[in-house]
């Protein structure tokens, strides 16, 4: 069985623009295990973090300079890209 790529389906991002402070939300629920990337304009990887056991995690770009990025969530089963805007 291999991990399905989707775009967004199974992956909730609010607020979409951010500050810098959003949350990330699967929609399905694997066992909780989540892993990210955030990469930016150029597909260079700003953040990777690890997150496990709850609903909904929390992420900081506050850092970030504004624009546009991609969000690589990869679960159990999945892997989901979806577009953010800092």
């Amino acid at each position: 069985m291999g991990i399905d790529e989707q775009v967004g389906q199974e992956l909730s991002i609010y607020p979409n623009p951010t500050n810098g402070y959003f949350k990330i939300v699967p929609v399905t629920w694997d066992n909780g295990n989540l892993d990210i990337q955030v990469l930016d304009m150029h597909g260079r990887v700003i953040l990777e973090q690890h997150y496990s056991g709850q609903k909904e995690y929390e992420v900081d770009l506050s850092w970030a300079s504004a624009g546009s990025y991609e969000i690589k969530a990869r679960t159990d089963n999945n892997l989901v890209v979806k577009k953010l805007s800092l």
